[in-house]
């Protein structure tokens, strides 16, 4: 009886805080979460706090310490963390709207058409106004449809129309910068 209950009260609870998750936001059964959005506020609190605004609404961002901020895979402190800017969080979640930042990643994002799709391991070029971008795509690599749902990677073609945030980290062995996909939102087709 009661975990049917508690079950039918977690359905309120979730429709009653109009939280739905969705592919943009990923999260575990250990309470990892990821959030992609822009900093929309920045809380000159201690520990500093941030609102973030993502596809899914606001969220409350706590930092601590031991908080990693990347910029170009290098450390950074708190100060890089600026309105409007595009991160990836990832966290442990203390509540429906906000998490604990782990790692904060400064994000960058191009729209354009997938130019070549190349595998082992899987890279995409995506094209826009001359530029080429090649990004890696790993297996936190968040793939979304037109609607924002989860999408198979084989969707993933040549002359498809992309939105891709991304964030450059070193090689550790080659010394050279990498581009690694946060995620891809396959746009719909213009008219």
């Amino acid at each position: 009886m009661f975990p049917r209950v508690a079950f039918f009260a977690l359905i309120v609870l979730v429709l009653s805080t109009g939280f739905v998750p969705t592919a943009s936001l990923a999260m575990d059964g250990s309470g990892k979460r990821t959030i992609e959005g822009r900093i929309a506020e920045v809380r000159e609190s201690f520990p500093p706090q941030l609102v973030i605004e993502s596809d899914d609404g606001k969220f409350e961002i706590g930092l601590s310490d031991a908080t990693a901020i990347q910029v170009e895979g290098r450390k950074r402190s708190y100060e890089a963390l600026q309105t409007g800017k595009l991160v990836r969080i990832d966290g442990t979640s203390t509540s429906a709207r906000s998490l604990t930042a782990e790692r904060i990643l400064l994000l960058e994002e191009i729209e354009g058409r997938i130019a070549n799709v190349l595998d082992k391991p899987t890279r995409l070029v995506v094209a826009r106004d001359g530029r080429e971008v090649v990004v890696l795509l790993g297996k936190d690599t968040v793939v979304l449809d037109a609607k924002g749902k989860a999408s198979d990677r084989t969707n993933l073609r040549k002359d498809v129309s992309v939105r891709l945030r991304f964030y450059r980290q070193e090689d550790t062995e080659t010394k050279k910068t990498v581009s690694h996909g946060s995620s891809v939102k396959i746009l719909p087709p213009k008219p």
